[in-house]
């Protein structure tokens, strides 16, 4: 789309708003930052293509712009058909590298550089609890709380969904 193309109605995948018509998307979780403060966890559920990944994504560009957290967007989608555990967590792993490396946010895209992802991978409990592990020393290396979105959660199989949500859940409970 060039500079002087007209906007369009978009037919698929999340909406940009400065290529699409669209209706602000952070009105649509008007709760979302309470729960955001006081550290609890939510589900967003909704029909297909009803702009649950725009809302996300807007979420996080809004929370990131405003500097109280940093947030990080993490689709899981591509995960889905995966029928090891083991290779769902080390695809899981990869792809949070993926993610954080393209981050626009300075502050994520530090923590995770150098030597980080070696490290991690040599940590104990790794090879174990992978999700968590990461997300733990992730964290630790911050100056700020992480607000993580993940996307796509319900496309993983029962087992993986399990150890994912499991991981998450230990992780939480845990943290400082």
């Amino acid at each position: 789309m060039t500079p002087t193309s007209p906007k369009l109605f978009n037919i698929a995948g999340p909406c940009h708003p400065s290529k699409r018509y669209m209706l602000p998307a952070l009105p649509r979780l008007p709760d979302a930052t309470g729960l955001i403060d006081n550290e609890q966890y939510f589900v967003l559920h909704a029909p297909r293509q009803s702009g649950k990944t725009t809302t996300i994504l807007s979420m996080v560009d809004s929370i990131n712009e405003k500097g109280s957290y940093l947030a990080l967007y993490c689709a899981l989608e591509k995960l889905r058909d995966l029928s090891e555990v083991d290779l769902f967590t080390r695809k899981f792993v990869a792809s949070l590298e993926m993610v954080l490396d393209i981050s626009k946010v300075n502050a994520l895209k530090n923590a995770a550089s150098g030597s980080f992802w070696t490290d991690l991978r040599a940590r104990p409990g790794f090879a174990k609890f992978p999700v968590e592990v990461t997300l733990r020393t992730l964290s630790a290396r911050l100056d700020k709380d992480l607000v993580v979105f993940f996307d796509e959660v319900d496309t993983l199989q029962e087992r993986h969904l399990l150890s994912f949500l499991a991981q998450l859940r230990t992780g939480y409970g845990l943290r400082g």
